[in-house]
Protein backbone atom coordinates (compact mmCIF):
# COMPACT_ATOMS: atom_id res chain seq x y z
CA UNK A 1 0.00 0.00 0.00
CA UNK A 2 0.77 3.38 -0.44
CA UNK A 3 2.14 4.88 2.40
CA UNK A 4 2.56 7.84 1.78
CA UNK A 5 4.57 11.18 0.50
CA UNK A 6 5.38 15.31 0.76
CA UNK A 7 5.92 17.46 -1.56
CA UNK A 8 7.94 20.47 -0.68
CA UNK A 9 9.25 23.52 -3.12
CA UNK A 10 11.31 26.93 -2.66
CA UNK A 11 12.73 29.36 -4.91
CA UNK A 12 15.92 30.49 -4.31
CA UNK A 13 16.97 33.59 -7.06
CA UNK A 14 14.56 32.48 -9.24
CA UNK A 15 15.31 29.06 -9.67
CA UNK A 16 12.70 26.71 -7.86
CA UNK A 17 13.33 23.71 -6.18
CA UNK A 18 11.53 20.74 -5.41
CA UNK A 19 12.02 17.98 -2.92
CA UNK A 20 9.78 15.07 -2.58
CA UNK A 21 9.64 12.28 -0.17
CA UNK A 22 7.78 8.73 -0.05
CA UNK A 23 7.57 5.66 2.40
CA UNK A 24 6.68 3.06 -0.63
CA UNK A 25 5.23 -0.60 -0.36
CA UNK A 26 7.92 -2.89 0.60
CA UNK A 27 8.79 -6.60 -0.23
CA UNK A 28 10.07 -8.45 -3.37
CA UNK A 29 8.13 -9.69 -6.26
CA UNK A 30 6.89 -8.34 -9.70
CA UNK A 31 3.30 -6.86 -7.69
CA UNK A 32 4.87 -4.90 -5.30
CA UNK A 33 7.14 -3.56 -7.66
CA UNK A 34 4.94 -2.82 -9.84
CA UNK A 35 3.45 -0.83 -6.67
CA UNK A 36 5.91 1.39 -6.30
CA UNK A 37 6.14 2.13 -9.46
CA UNK A 38 2.22 2.98 -9.93
CA UNK A 39 2.88 4.99 -6.34
CA UNK A 40 5.23 6.90 -7.02
CA UNK A 41 3.21 8.22 -9.93
CA UNK A 42 0.46 8.76 -8.04
CA UNK A 43 2.44 10.64 -5.18
CA UNK A 44 3.55 13.32 -8.61
CA UNK A 45 -0.13 13.32 -9.79
CA UNK A 46 -1.05 15.12 -6.47
CA UNK A 47 2.14 16.95 -6.04
CA UNK A 48 0.83 20.48 -7.48
CA UNK A 49 2.50 23.32 -5.64
CA UNK A 50 2.43 26.92 -5.73
CA UNK A 51 -0.05 28.98 -7.24
CA UNK A 52 -1.35 28.39 -10.63
CA UNK A 53 0.30 25.24 -10.65
CA UNK A 54 -2.84 23.23 -11.03
CA UNK A 55 -1.79 21.30 -14.38
CA UNK A 56 1.78 20.46 -13.56
CA UNK A 57 3.36 18.11 -10.74
CA UNK A 58 5.93 19.95 -9.39
CA UNK A 59 8.65 17.83 -11.01
CA UNK A 60 7.06 19.73 -14.35
CA UNK A 61 7.20 23.24 -12.47
CA UNK A 62 10.56 23.13 -10.94
CA UNK A 63 14.47 23.77 -11.93
CA UNK A 64 15.75 20.87 -10.44
CA UNK A 65 13.06 18.37 -8.23
CA UNK A 66 14.49 15.60 -5.53
CA UNK A 67 12.55 12.74 -4.71
CA UNK A 68 13.97 10.82 -1.74
CA UNK A 69 12.71 8.74 1.32
CA UNK A 70 12.48 4.60 1.98
CA UNK A 71 12.00 3.51 -1.80
CA UNK A 72 11.82 -0.06 -1.03
CA UNK A 73 13.60 -1.12 -4.55
CA UNK A 74 15.46 -4.08 -3.89
CA UNK A 75 18.51 -5.52 -5.31
CA UNK A 76 17.14 -8.01 -7.78
CA UNK A 77 19.75 -11.31 -9.38
CA UNK A 78 19.32 -12.50 -12.97
CA UNK A 79 18.84 -16.36 -11.60
CA UNK A 80 15.33 -17.04 -11.67
CA UNK A 81 15.46 -20.29 -10.36
CA UNK A 82 17.28 -19.64 -6.77
CA UNK A 83 14.95 -19.35 -3.42
CA UNK A 84 14.91 -16.17 -1.14
CA UNK A 85 17.44 -17.26 0.97
CA UNK A 86 19.89 -18.00 -1.44
CA UNK A 87 19.22 -14.45 -3.25
CA UNK A 88 20.22 -13.05 0.68
CA UNK A 89 23.49 -14.95 0.72
CA UNK A 90 24.37 -13.85 -2.65
CA UNK A 91 23.73 -10.63 -2.12
CA UNK A 92 25.55 -10.37 1.19
CA UNK A 93 28.65 -12.24 -0.15
CA UNK A 94 28.61 -9.07 -3.14
CA UNK A 95 28.12 -6.94 -0.70
CA UNK A 96 31.10 -8.19 1.78
CA UNK A 97 33.84 -8.19 -1.60
CA UNK A 98 32.34 -4.42 -2.25
CA UNK A 99 30.90 -5.54 -5.81
CA UNK A 100 29.31 -2.21 -6.05
CA UNK A 101 29.12 -2.75 -9.76
CA UNK A 102 26.93 -5.30 -10.18
CA UNK A 103 25.35 -4.39 -7.27
CA UNK A 104 23.97 -1.22 -9.20
CA UNK A 105 23.47 -3.13 -12.49
CA UNK A 106 20.88 -5.43 -10.33
CA UNK A 107 19.51 -2.35 -8.08
CA UNK A 108 15.21 -2.14 -9.39
CA UNK A 109 14.86 1.64 -9.45
CA UNK A 110 18.17 1.94 -11.24
CA UNK A 111 16.27 -0.39 -13.79
CA UNK A 112 12.88 0.99 -13.67
CA UNK A 113 14.86 4.48 -14.54
CA UNK A 114 16.44 2.92 -17.33
CA UNK A 115 13.39 1.27 -18.73
CA UNK A 116 11.04 4.74 -18.11
CA UNK A 117 8.83 2.56 -15.72
CA UNK A 118 9.00 5.09 -13.05
CA UNK A 119 10.40 8.45 -12.03
CA UNK A 120 10.77 9.57 -15.96
CA UNK A 121 13.44 11.90 -16.34
CA UNK A 122 15.05 11.32 -13.08
CA UNK A 123 18.65 9.65 -12.45
CA UNK A 124 20.23 8.11 -9.62
CA UNK A 125 23.71 8.18 -8.75
CA UNK A 126 25.56 4.92 -8.08
CA UNK A 127 25.79 3.27 -4.94
CA UNK A 128 28.80 2.54 -3.51
CA UNK A 129 28.47 1.28 -0.33
CA UNK A 130 26.43 -1.78 0.72
CA UNK A 131 22.14 -1.80 0.56
CA UNK A 132 20.06 -2.09 3.41
CA UNK A 133 18.76 -5.12 5.05
CA UNK A 134 16.25 -6.94 7.25
CA UNK A 135 17.67 -7.55 10.66
CA UNK A 136 16.75 -10.35 12.90
CA UNK A 137 15.94 -8.73 16.59
CA UNK A 138 18.30 -10.28 19.37
CA UNK A 139 17.83 -10.25 23.17
CA UNK A 140 19.53 -7.09 23.97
Amino acid sequence: ANKGGIVSSITVRNTRLSFMTAHLEAHEGGKHYMNRNSNLAEILSGARVGQGHKYFDASLNSHHAFFCGDLNYRVVLPEKEIDQEEHKRIVRDMVEKEEWSALNDYDELGQALTKKECLNGFMTLPCHFPPTFKVTRQDG
